[in-house]
């Protein structure tokens, strides 16, 4: 569910001039990739994935990733 929110954000970010920053705050926190779809449609499930990304977003809009 995480990603599917992640990804709607960033689709937001990239399409969209004014986000309100009540949902940007959605994004902080750690994410895992579990499934990758390629533009073929091919689908890649990563089962354990040992790195996990931490997102952070402030409200002056400045932020930072981790891995």
């Amino acid at each position: 569910m995480k990603k599917i929110v992640l990804l709607f954000a960033l689709a937001l970010v990239s399409c969209v001039s004014k986000v309100k920053k009540e949902e940007l705050q959605l994004l902080n926190g750690y994410w895992e990739i579990e499934e990758v779809k390629t533009q073929d449609g091919d689908k890649k499930t990563y089962k354990i994935n040992e790195a996990l990304d931490y997102f952070f977003i402030n409200d002056s809009l400045k932020g930072f990733r981790k891995k």
